[in-house]
């Protein structure tokens, strides 16, 4: 569902991908619930192009229609990482069966693993199960993957 605008985006996100931070490159939608002014398009998706040189928990969105923005981090929803989408399935399948939630649980993984990102986000988003398991704001999403990295790091030099 990529048009022309995000496949522009995509090449200079390439470019800029050497700053080395996960979130360049991420699909996130701006936080209905926090940002209500139309004017910061509450609930719209977009993708995560740069950090601000300036605020590091500031970064440029661009939207399907060309649009760019600029967001502080703990006003964008994204998904979490894959893993922990399937370890909360694992964990927690008898609660999601309990409350009729583990089909959509498993639908947001399958949509995820298909790289149909921006529907699975939609459907992280639509109810309190699934946005529990599914979605953290891009600050907790950084601090998962910078923890993660820092874990294999350890796990390496034990190795040695």
């Amino acid at each position: 569902m990529h048009d022309r605008s995000w496949s522009i985006a995509e090449v200079e996100i390439k470019d800029r991908m050497k700053q080395k931070d996960y979130l360049i490159g991420r699909i996130v939608m701006v936080d209905p619930v926090q940002l209500n002014d139309p004017i910061q398009r509450p609930g719209e998706i977009g993708i995560v192009q740069y950090v601000s040189k300036e605020l590091e928990d500031a970064v440029n969105v661009l939207f399907d229609d060309g649009h760019r923005d600029v967001y502080r981090i703990e006003h964008l929803k994204t998904l979490k990482p894959k893993k922990m989408l399937l370890d909360a399935i694992i964990n927690h399948h008898e609660r999601l069966a309990r409350q009729g939630e583990l089909k959509n649980m498993l639908l947001v993984y399958k949509l995820l693993e298909q790289g149909r990102i921006q529907e699975s986000l939609k459907l992280a988003m639509e109810n309190d199960s699934t946005f529990l398991y599914c979605i953290c704001n891009c600050k907790s999403f950084r601090e998962i993957k910078l923890e993660a990295l820092d874990c294999l790091g350890k796990k390496r030099k034990r190795k040695i």
